[in-house]
């Protein structure tokens, strides 16, 4: 009986690890069957078992003869059936592995092409996913540290990169609002609101204490400030009697050069004040010079007509000079423009040699790819000939099959290896190249850099010749001015007597006008007070006309002559050479605000 219920396990057992294998219906019909008469001759044995125990040996053998033995011969002749469909069905299957085979070739081929298109394209989305947001921070950090806030960042995705930028992007946030804030208040300060300070509130951590730091260094600057237009309003009222606060670091040249201010105003008035009397005594000797002055002035009239003929050949010369420079100039920039296009050539030829290395080493790397694949598959297939050697007779022909794979992934090792050397090869004679065509685009970048240093040169000697011909050309019609200048000095002497006697007395209008300011010594100090103010007595030099007009004497509200250009404008406007006679020698100068000269100052 044990041996009877083991026997049921075991085939129970078998029938289940067999059941998954079938895909024909009918072995699975003959199966079914199997297990359906095999559980009747289980159970007609348990009977007729059950009977022998009990001693009732004539209706266990009747059972035995009648019930048992025809299901046993139905289970048999079921189990052959089976048997054949799985002999049909192997020899189907080994005709269907023989063709298999041969598809298997030509799809192990098509499958190669397939997997390196592939690997390749996942490679490049892979990289791309990665790569691009990576360079988009970068791109974007890089514009930060320039200065560059306008770059507008795009987030996509929820992973690691688009987090990285979405910190970027509040970063560049917080700056930009930092940046327009401190717009705002240098808006406002230079419209003159130095109240308006950053407000430090909207920001946070290192952010605030730069908004904070921002507002103190403004109110430093503008205490320092206010400070400075207090004390220039004294000097500014004539009081140069108080003095700058001491300022700490590099603020002390504030204090510093207030002080040298103060210093060369006090030095300035007190100057003024001492140089009084020598503008007295000078406006004497310039009368006794204009005599001299008459003499000298027909000498030079004669010089000039001499030079100015020399300085007509001149000019003609230089002009050709200019021109010859002037073209020059334009050969020089046309050479310039083809050595700068030379060189933009070279560099495009140095980024494809970098581009054709580049994908020489792509190259070698999927080669290694198909080295491994092709390695894979040698393994698969010798584990597929140990197999197929195990299954005996049966394995024979996948045997074979297992070693034309391997004698194939074999041969594609051997070709990978090849193609991976001859790729090496290639990828050192690239960057061999590249290396030369570096040198010759450096060589190419030198030689552009000299081109255009030569076309430098060659435009500053063509603006310098073109300067020096408009000199030259100026100096001609100043000779030429001059000429005309000298005839007209003979009426300059007559003024220049009447001038002397007007300078006299604006000197002592400019004492009265300097007495306002008080020095450190204490309040204000008279200049030259024992100096009486002079009769107005007609004075003329020894060549004056005798009815040439003094100069009508300036009050304290007058403004002086501002030296002899004005005067040599006047005569040319007005004075010609023997005219003094008949003309009046002087004008009177135009009235003024009497502050107006020191505002300016």
């Amino acid at each position: 009986m044990a041996r009877l219920v083991k026997s049921g396990e075991m085939f129970a057992k078998t029938a289940a690890e067999l059941r998954p294998m079938l895909v024909v219906d009918a072995g699975k019909a003959h199966l079914a069957k199997s297990e359906e008469l095999f559980e009747k001759v289980r159970v007609a044995m348990l009977r007729v078992g059950g009977l022998g125990l009990q001693g009732k040996a004539v209706e266990a053998n009747t059972i035995l003869v009648k019930e048992l033995r025809p299901i046993q011969q139905d289970l048999i002749k079921e189990l052959r059936g089976f048997a054949d469909l799985q002999s049909k069905l192997n020899a189907k299957a080994m005709d269907e592995a023989n063709a298999a085979y041969k598809s298997a070739v030509n799809f192990m081929l098509g499958l190669s092409g397939a997997a390196i298109a592939l690997g390749a394209l996942l490679a490049w989305l892979i990289t791309r996913s990665i790569v691009m947001p990576v360079r988009q921070a970068v791109a974007i950090a890089d514009a930060i540290a320039r200065g560059d806030l306008s770059t507008r960042i795009e987030v996509i995705g929820r992973d690691e990169s688009a987090d990285l930028l979405r910190a970027l992007e509040k970063m560049t946030a917080v700056l930009d609002a930092l940046v327009a804030a401190q717009a705002e208040m240098a808006k406002q300060h230079e419209a003159g609101w130095v109240d308006e300070v950053m407000p430090v509130e909207k920001f946070q951590g290192k952010f605030a204490q730069v908004a904070q730091s921002v507002n103190s260094l403004v109110a430093a600057h503008i205490a320092v400030k206010m400070r400075v237009v207090e004390v220039i309003t004294h000097y500014a009222n004539g009081d140069l009697t108080g003095d700058m606060d001491r300022l700490p670091g590099k603020k002390a040249r504030i204090t510093e050069a207030i002080d040298a201010v103060k210093a060369s105003l006090v030095k300035v008035v007190t100057e003024i004040r001492e140089s009084t009397d020598s503008i007295n005594t000078a406006s004497k000797e310039i009368a006794q010079g204009n005599a001299d002055l008459s003499q000298r002035t027909e000498e030079q009239a004669s010089s000039l007509e001499e030079t100015a003929s020399s300085m007509e050949q001149l000019t003609s010369t230089v002009k050709q000079n200019s021109e010859n420079a002037k073209q020059a100039n334009q050969l020089a920039i046309s050479a310039s423009g083809v050595a700068v296009r030379g060189g933009a050539v070279m560099g495009e030829v140095v980024a494809t040699m970098e581009q054709i290395s580049g994908s020489s080493r792509k190259i070698a790397d999927i080669i290694s790819v198909i080295d491994g694949i092709a390695f894979q598959t040698n393994i698969l297939a010798l584990n597929a000939a140990v197999e197929a050697a195990r299954a005996g007779e049966q394995g024979r022909g996948f045997a074979v099959v297992a070693t034309e794979v391997r004698n194939l992934a074999q041969r594609s090792a051997a070709a990978a290896k090849e193609i991976k050397t001859l790729i090496g090869d290639s990828v050192e004679k690239v960057d061999l190249g590249s290396k030369l065509v570096g040198q010759a685009g450096a060589t190419i970048e030198e030689v552009v850099q000299s081109v255009k240093r030569v076309t430098d040169i060659m435009s500053e000697i063509s603006a310098a010749s073109m300067e020096q011909s408009a000199g030259i050309e100026q100096v001609n019609t100043a000779v030429t001015q001059m000429d005309e200048v000298t005839q007209q000095n003979a009426a300059l002497v007559e003024q220049a007597a009447a001038a002397a006697e007007s300078l006299q007395e604006q000197a002592e209008v400019l004492a009265r006008s300097v007495s306002v300011f008080r020095l450190q010594a204490g309040s204000a100090q008279h200049v030259n007070a024992h100096v009486n103010t002079p009769t107005a007595v007609e004075r003329r030099g020894p060549h004056r006309a005798a009815n040439v007009a003094r100069i009508t004497p300036m009050s304290a509200s007058t403004k002086p002559i501002r030296g002899a250009a004005r005067t040599r404008a006047s005569l040319a406007a007005g004075a010609t050479p023997g005219a003094s006679a008949d003309k009046p020698s002087g004008r009177p100068a135009r009235a003024v605000n009497a502050n107006e000269e020191w505002e300016a100052f």
